[in-house]
């Protein structure tokens, strides 16, 4: 039992306070995870980033770092631990493998 959200930005159009939006979605998907909170993004760029903490969303949201007003695509979690402590990064979402997010 996880929570996952996101969206894809289609257009020129940027999203008006996008910050606020995904807070909003994390805090959203909350109940179905309170072990760990994470995203990952893509720009307009290619600029690719992923953050993640062992943190339910809404202590999440207080400390995460901004996403850029022109990413284009952003996936959300929320994680219910059910193998594989949520301590450990690696174990929580969104998860990397080389250039593979």
């Amino acid at each position: 039992m996880c929570g996952i959200a996101g969206f894809h930005r289609f257009g020129d159009s940027y999203i008006p306070k996008i910050n606020r939006f995904i807070d909003e979605l994390l805090k959203g998907i909350e109940p179905r995870g309170r072990d760990a909170t994470g995203y990952a993004f893509v720009c307009d760029d290619g600029e690719c980033a992923v953050q993640k903490a062992s943190l339910p969303a809404k202590e999440f949201v207080k400390h995460s770092s901004l996403v850029p007003y022109d990413a284009r695509t952003v996936i959300l979690h929320t994680r219910y631990a059910t193998n594989g402590h949520p301590a450990f990064p690696e174990n929580n979402h969104p998860t990397v493998a080389g250039s593979i997010m």
